[in-house]
């Protein structure tokens, strides 16, 4: 969504034909808008330098923290599994473009931000 590979298997081919020591900046949430399932997402984490965690469901490319539906707990876990030593970005964005205006992102950042540590430990 929003990039030159709309989707895992066209980003796994860029990146194994052309440039196999290129890393991605990996956003579940710009696939999960696209209703595409999360076993093709995570087929991208061997290749993965950056992580943007977004919370969001099918068809939607930003929700509350409440509303996520992306398995945060299981994704890190697959991180680790994958010896990912990468940075995790908490990221809401406020803007027109798909209705990202629709929430508090101060508040909603603070509530993921909670949710998260336990997960990845204090920062």
């Amino acid at each position: 969504m929003g990039s030159v590979a709309n989707t895992p298997e066209l980003a796994l081919r860029l990146v194994n034909e052309f440039a196999p020591a290129a890393k991605f900046a990996l956003d579940y949430s710009h696939f999960t808008l696209q209703y595409i399932a999360l076993e093709r997402i995570h087929a991208m984490i061997p290749h993965t330098g950056h992580v943007h965690i977004r919370p969001s469901r099918m068809g939607k490319l930003q929700t509350r923290w409440a509303e996520n539906t992306i398995p945060w707990g299981d994704i890190i876990d697959r991180l680790r599994a994958a010896n990912y030593a990468g940075v995790l970005s908490l990221e809401y964005v406020y803007a027109d473009w798909f209705d990202l205006n629709q929430i508090d992102t101060l508040s909603e950042t603070w509530a993921a931000k909670e949710a998260l540590l336990p997960l990845v430990g204090a920062v």
